[in-house]
């Protein structure tokens, strides 16, 4: 029980509990082993006084008085048959014939000595059973005490016995009341609320991601986050950025006639323009008929807004030079 709750168990409630009822069980039946205990330690006094008490019960004028009156009662017998047995002789003597006088008066004598002994020890006899009757009395009364005593100690003892036993049966049955009723009251929900706060990892959810741009990006253009992604605009595309100068003029037929030197003008400037492999032709070079112009993605080598702002002037500076031409 100690292990579960140390180790935070979910039901620590309930384990400190048993845990508590247990050590107070345990203490009870402590107690009542101490209580046996000194019980056990009294009867042994008891038994102690008990001895000391009965040989002073034995006391020796009533040892002597009964002695006495055994001999008494002993000799009081003999002397009895003696004197019966004299009385028998003298009468057997008397009914003989030829009986001698003195034989007769012997056995008289005899008689009387015996009816006198008789006498005395009937009279002794008397005398030591009124001593014996009142010193027997007396120690009656004592053994009657005495025995009332240890029958009451006897008693006291196992009725000691008894308490201290209900005493602990009556400890352990309320704590174990009060144990099941404490067990009653626990709720599995609150258990569950414990572990819950002990255990949680928050008490907010999560809340859903939503895009956002950065409080700075009104200056950036839509350009500028494809740049940054490493897409390219294809030319199909490149009309709906509006460049800074105006847009030139639409050539006319002589114009288109005259691009010739524009390109050996391009030549001499050295500027090698090179198709993008992903763009489409302009809507000029098509209703014209003539080569076209590479797109703006490739005219400079670069893109973004500065390389369309470069193909803008390129475009009008050579316009202008084909015009310089035509004039001439």
């Amino acid at each position: 029980v100690t292990s579960f709750v140390t180790n935070g168990s979910r039901l620590e409630t309930g384990w400190t509990l048993a845990k508590g009822t247990i050590e107070l069980l345990a203490e009870i039946h402590i107690m009542l082993v101490k209580n046996l205990q000194d019980l056990a330690k009294e009867v042994t006094k008891y038994k102690e006084d008990l001895i000391k008490a009965r040989k002073d019960a034995k006391q020796q004028d009533i040892i002597d008085a009964v002695n006495l009156m055994q001999t008494t009662t002993t000799c009081l017998q003999k002397s009895k048959e003696t004197y019966f047995a004299r009385c028998a002789e003298l009468e057997k003597l008397k009914k003989e014939a030829n009986v001698n006088p003195k034989e007769v008066s012997k056995m008289e004598s005899k008689m009387s000595k015996s009816k006198e002994e008789y006498r005395a020890y009937v009279d002794k006899y008397e005398t030591v059973r009124v001593d014996f009757e009142e010193k027997m009395e007396k120690a009656c009364k004592m053994f009657q005490s005495h025995d009332r005593s240890h029958f009451a100690a006897l008693q006291q003892f196992l009725l000691m016995y008894a308490t201290h036993h209900q005493e602990a049966i009556i400890a352990a049955q309320q704590v174990s009341g009060q144990f099941r009723e404490s067990l009653q009251q626990l709720s599995v929900d609150e258990i569950m609320a414990k572990f819950v706060r002990e255990r949680s990892t928050g008490m907010e959810r999560p809340q859903p991601a939503v895009f956002e741009e950065p409080s700075d990006s009104s200056g950036i253009s839509e350009d500028d986050t494809q740049r940054q992604s490493g897409s390219v605009p294809s030319s199909s595309c490149s009309s709906g950025v509006v460049p800074s100068n105006p847009p030139p003029p639409a050539p006319t037929a002589d114009g288109l006639l005259s691009l010739d030197p524009i390109d050996a003008w391009n030549e001499n400037r050295e500027i090698r323009v090179q198709p993008s492999p992903t763009a489409s032709h302009s809507s000029d070079s098509t209703a014209g008929g003539a080569q076209a112009l590479p797109p703006f993605s490739a005219s400079v080598g670069g893109t973004g807004t500065t390389g369309r702002q470069k193909l803008s002037l390129v475009r009008w500076h050579n316009l202008n030079m084909a015009k310089e031409v035509e004039a001439r």
